[in-house]
């Protein structure tokens, strides 16, 4: 009986060992993981920020007038359905659409909460509109309740939009896309991945290119 206490004993001490040898591995790949996502963010830094101007070949490139409803998880509008341009006259001069996917990568989603400052920052002049796809309106709408995403956000089920994207060379979400009312865009950016001095680079830019009041 003490024989089979002793191995008892001996092999829960081998497995304690082996699972925090585990832990201990799989926090160090997590720690340099998150150490490459936030040194590679850096490094494209400088180059992930484009404002489009007249020489560029995409600089006179337009969202196409669109319809789309609103997910219920994401809307207290009380509006079904979102049309852009707007029908009804809107004090927003400028519009940043936010595009995302339940299958984009998990740091990517480290910027929701950024998503929502961007939404009350520049409330005066700009409205931020997530628009997203997958295979169910259902699936989209129970993502967007998991991550908490609390800006309003559309259904693109044809994925219309997000075609746009590839068209102009940004095929990889999440990204911004900032336009006018008009729906000429301005300016295209990859995510962020949660990293504070490149967000506040972003808001600076923004604060650059929409009206005084916004600065």
């Amino acid at each position: 009986m003490k024989g089979f206490d002793l191995l008892t004993y001996g092999f829960l001490i081998v497995l304690v060992a082996f699972l925090g040898w585990k832990v201990y591995d799989l926090r160090s790949a997590n720690a340099e993981l998150r150490l490459r996502v936030q040194a590679l963010t850096e490094e494209a830094g400088s180059t992930s920020v484009e404002r489009f101007t007249s020489n560029d070949r995409r600089a006179d490139r337009k969202l196409p007038a669109f319809a789309l409803p609103y997910l219920k998880a994401a809307t207290s509008s009380g509006r079904d359905e979102f049309t852009f341009p707007e029908r009804v006259e809107s004090e927003s001069e400028y519009y940043l659409f936010v595009f995302f996917t339940p299958i984009d990568c998990y740091a990517c989603f480290a910027d929701v909460p950024f998503w929502t400052e961007l939404r009350q920052g520049f409330a005066a002049d700009m409205q931020v509109i997530g628009i997203t796809t997958s295979s169910s309106a259902e699936r989209s709408q129970y993502f967007v309740k998991k991550q908490e995403i609390d800006i309003p956000v559309l259904y693109d089920e044809e994925r219309r939009l997000f075609n746009v994207l590839t068209d102009i060379g940004y095929p990889v979400t999440p990204l911004t896309l900032l336009t006018n009312k008009e729906g000429v865009i301005l300016h295209v950016e990859g995510s962020k991945y949660g990293v504070s001095g490149v967000q506040a680079e972003y808001k600076g830019l923004l604060r650059s290119m929409l009206p005084a009041e916004t600065k």
